[in-house]
């Protein structure tokens, strides 16, 4: 997305320029100076979801690593009989 917001800018520029018409060159910088703002924060929004959902599926698949192996751990641990007798341990 960035990528395509550069080239916008870019192609924005080159219309101004060719335009031969001031009225058009402002317009098309006001344009531009908002459009290009609400672009850039679009992108910045999804760079930052994109992040913190890689990190919150780190976190996510590190937890259950630790859970597997806690599992592991404790499949060949004998009770030691304290505890209720009736319930399940």
């Amino acid at each position: 997305m960035t990528g395509e917001h550069l080239d916008l800018a870019t192609r924005l520029e080159e219309a101004s320029g060719e335009a031969c018409s001031v009225p058009v060159a402002i317009a098309l910088g006001e344009f531009a100076e908002h459009f290009l703002g609400v672009v850039g924060e679009m992108t910045s929004l999804s760079a930052s979801a994109t992040g913190g959902a890689g990190e919150a599926t780190l976190h996510y698949v590190n937890g259950n690593l630790e859970m597997a192996g806690d599992a592991q751990a404790n499949a060949c641990a004998v009770p030691d009989g304290s505890g209720d007798p009736l319930r399940p341990h």
